[in-house]
């Protein structure tokens, strides 16, 4: 996969990018102790590390496209986040993902998002939950890394395109998850090394299967209800429920 030169050139936004965000731009100061990236946070280098998660939204249609599909999708849509540490579905991050357009003769069409989650209430709202997979050593490669995989298929994603690191090249079962877990395997094993992690693409399947359960449980625990009954667990709404996968622990309720 033909990567740009991240010394002399920015990263190029794929020719379907479409982005909701204002702050999308990269930009880096020179402070030694800090760098201000792209989607307006500010992360300490030796402290607060961004983190790249695994993110799983309720579905429903949003202006110009939906987070629904009736090709291979199941309950949830997916996305990887760039994000903080923090809780706060107010500081949750951005999120790179697939969205699905409208279906036509020539068949389904797709578009890259860069989500900033601050400036989208409605996708703020419906994120369910999150697996922490990796810490963000490079933004700024990552990103590339997401925008080149997308730009490998065509600027209307016809179902028969599918990304390069996609396992099933059935073209029905492209979908949200299908890129999401292509775009991991292409940041895991890059070269240059944009993320701190211990797992790579074989890794995937644990992932998702634990994605799956920890919704599950959450769901079971009467966290997405609101709480009726007295004495029960009062829920935070403003959080975003997480987990971290290498520590093996919920470190967000």
């Amino acid at each position: 996969m033909s990567l740009p030169n991240l010394l002399t050139e920015p990263a190029q936004r794929p020719p379907f990018y479409r982005s909701i965000s204002s702050h999308s731009q990269l930009s880096v100061n020179s402070s030694r102790s800090s760098k201000v990236l792209s989607f307006g946070r500010t992360f300490s280098y030796q402290k607060d590390k961004p983190r790249l998660y695994l993110a799983l939204f309720s579905r429903g249609g949003t202006a110009g496209g939906t987070y629904g599909s009736q090709l291979s999708c199941d309950s949830y849509h997916w996305a990887l986040v760039i994000g903080s540490q923090s809780p706060l579905r107010s500081e949750a991050g951005t999120a790179f993902h697939i969205v699905h357009g409208t279906s036509d003769s020539e068949g389904t069409h797709f578009f890259y998002e860069e989500t900033d989650l601050r400036e989208n209430p409605y996708l703020a709202r419906n994120f369910l939950a999150r697996i922490a997979l990796a810490k963000v050593v490079d933004e700024r490669r990552v990103v590339a890394l997401f925008r080149t995989l997308a730009s490998s298929v065509s600027a209307h994603l016809n179902p028969t395109h599918v990304p390069p690191h996609a396992t099933n090249h059935d073209a029905t079962s492209f979908s949200c998850l299908s890129w999401v877990k292509a775009a991991w395997a292409a940041v895991s094993e890059d070269s240059r090394r944009p993320l701190k992690s211990y797992f790579g693409p074989e890794d995937w399947s644990q992932f998702e299967n634990e994605a799956r359960k920890y919704v599950k449980r959450k769901r079971r625990q009467g966290r997405y209800s609101p709480n009726t009954e007295p004495g029960g667990v009062t829920w935070d709404p403003a959080e975003v429920p997480t987990w971290n996968y290498w520590e093996n622990r919920e470190t967000t309720d």
